[in-house]
């Protein structure tokens, strides 16, 4: 079963629009964007394997820093 989930990135200084760009090319990511705040980067998925691209795909990515994901319920 599918589940939606945001996933909030802190990206090393310089690196936000290259982590964006890098992720709209994802079929799991449904929208993407480079915001302010807190977060350098907010994006909604959709899958049914949450450890396959969080873990193992946005966290390994160059320039990824640290991940916050939150499932919507």
């Amino acid at each position: 079963m599918k589940q939606n989930l945001y996933v909030l990135i802190n990206a090393d200084v310089g690196k936000a629009e290259f982590i964006c760009s890098e992720l709209a090319k994802f079929e799991e990511v449904k929208t993407v964007n480079c915001v302010t705040g807190p977060y350098d980067i907010i994006c909604l998925i959709e899958t049914d394997n949450i450890r396959g691209i969080v873990v193992n795909k946005i966290q390994k990515m160059e320039g990824v820093h640290k991940t916050i994901t939150c499932l919507c319920v």
